[in-house]
């Protein structure tokens, strides 16, 4: 029983010590893995949410940490931000025709 406290608590200690610049990846990642998941499922208001919150960890969230990002987290980063851009399409093309083509 006090192994399962102990090692319980050693996770959440090495989760809270982790890197802001490393927890800002990982939940950009599995925010972008939870909108592909879930893309057929959103209301258009949902949708809204969800562009809001691609704009906070693609804009306010990568300006906080962007002194500390190397070229792999920036290449990350861009993936992602390509990820979502297809979602868009995906979701609305007719709207998302520009973005198709490149423009």
């Amino acid at each position: 029983m006090y192994r399962i406290l102990i090692i319980s608590t050693l996770a959440l200690l090495a989760l809270g010590c982790q890197d802001p610049k490393d927890k800002y990846l990982e939940e950009f990642g599995m925010f972008i893995n939870e909108t592909e998941l879930d893309l057929e499922e959103y209301t258009d208001s949902e949708w809204a949410e969800i562009e809001y919150s691609f704009a906070f960890f693609s804009g306010e969230e990568f300006e906080k940490h962007g002194d500390k990002l190397n070229d792999a987290d920036r290449k990350q980063i861009e993936l992602y931000r390509e990820r979502f851009k297809k979602l868009e399409v995906k979701r609305n093309p007719v709207e998302n025709l520009l973005k198709v083509i490149g423009f």
